[in-house]
């Protein structure tokens, strides 16, 4: 009777050990499956972004109600919080505002390598030339003036070579 009391509960050990392990298993395949459905409602997220916000100028509260609208739901979702969808906008705003201004600098450089300070400093007559150029819209608002007086101080001035 020992031998198979003994042997009861080996077995009885074994089945919790199984049950354990199946229930880790589990647990890390729900995990494994949460990630995977977080990582695509960001990427449709991402793609939402990509398609709607197109301003460096866009706030998060003025577009969320926009993207919250969206008719494939890819603002919406209960495996993502609003924070971390705030974060994303925010960085995608970023990049448009570096893309902007670096397209504009590149702009400014084609545009008016071969002025000389004197002609260029006029904003206002160079505003228009610089306006035909979809990198000029591209550029924040707020920021254009600035750069371009900025690299006006870079040309050489009147006379000089």
């Amino acid at each position: 009777e020992e031998p198979k009391a003994k042997e009861e509960e080996l077995r009885g050990q074994r089945e919790r050990e199984v049950r354990k392990r199946k229930e880790r298993e589990e647990e890390e395949m729900a995990a494994r499956r949460l990630k995977a459905q977080r990582q695509d409602v960001l990427e449709s997220f991402q793609s939402l972004l990509t398609e709607q916000v197109k301003d460096p100028d866009s706030s998060w509260r003025e577009y969320w109600p926009k993207l919250e609208r969206d008719p494939q739901g890819r603002a919406t979702s209960r495996n993502v919080d609003n924070t971390t969808l705030e974060k994303y906008f925010r960085d995608h705003v970023a990049k448009l505002y570096d893309r902007g201004v670096a397209d504009y600098r590149q702009l400014l450089k084609e545009r008016l390598r071969d002025e000389k300070r004197k002609v260029a400093e006029s904003w206002s007559k160079m505003r228009l030339k610089l306006e035909e150029d979809v990198r000029f819209n591209r550029c924040p608002a707020r920021e254009r003036e600035r750069l371009f007086r900025r690299f006006v101080e870079t040309l050489p001035k009147a006379g000089e070579e």
